[in-house]
């Protein structure tokens, strides 16, 4: 099962009732719009990292924690940071 439906961008009143149910019905989500070369497609996904930032993340977490019980946070945050670092297209530490 395809869990990404297909988008396809159409100048508005293009279509007809008709046309967007045979569309609905194949699984397309077709979209309206006054300028359709104005849209911006958005994936929703996360910034994906290399194999030890887990790992890092984890070493910097509890090395920082000294002892006390915010390694979980710790750990979630240096996770967020490599996956950000990612996204922007930097480097990931570690």
């Amino acid at each position: 099962m395809n869990t990404l439906a297909q988008v396809i961008v159409f100048p508005r009143g293009q279509l007809s009732a008709k046309d967007k149910e045979r569309l609905t019905k194949a699984g397309v989500i077709a979209v309206e719009a006054d300028s359709p070369s104005d849209v911006h497609m958005l994936m929703p996904e996360f910034p994906t990292v290399g194999g030890n930032a887990m790992l890092m993340a984890a070493m910097e977490a509890i090395s920082g924690s000294q002892g006390d019980f915010n390694v979980r946070s710790a750990f979630v945050k240096a996770m967020f940071e490599r996956m950000r670092l990612a996204e922007v297209g930097g480097k990931e530490r570690g």
